[in-house]
């Protein structure tokens, strides 16, 4: 599966969708959750079926616009790895603390869930 990244243009209530590595796949459409038309486009011009191809969202709207969103989606990002990290840490930390002989009401207590949870995350 090869990735594209496609540029979605809000022109008047349309949004022009140019896959960037592929000058001749061009569409429009009204909402963004229709971006994958792109697809039939990108497809044709390549001569690969559609099904091999994934779609990378890459918006504009304006000059004010776009570097606010493009720090929300990097911070987004940022926040999803902590999230992943701190997870896994957790689930570490059930299993450490009650072989070492804390109660599952304590662990939860020291990660800040209950005893159940922590009884979940040893069980994992």
């Amino acid at each position: 599966m090869k990735t594209y990244d496609v540029t979605a243009r809000k022109s008047g209530p349309w949004w022009v969708l140019q896959a960037e590595a592929v000058p001749g796949a061009i569409s429009q459409v009204k909402k963004l959750s229709e971006v994958t038309i792109i697809r039939e486009a990108i497809a044709w011009v390549e001569g690969i079926g559609e099904d091999e191809i994934e779609i990378r969202l890459v918006p504009h709207v304006d000059a004010e616009v776009d570097p606010l969103l493009a720090k929300y989606q990097a911070v987004t990002e940022q926040a999803r790895l902590l999230e992943e990290e701190r997870a896994t840490l957790q689930r570490s930390l059930a299993v450490g603390l009650t072989s070492h002989g804390v109660s599952y009401r304590d662990a939860g207590q020291l990660l800040d869930v209950s005893h159940q949870r922590v009884g979940q995350l040893v069980k994992q």
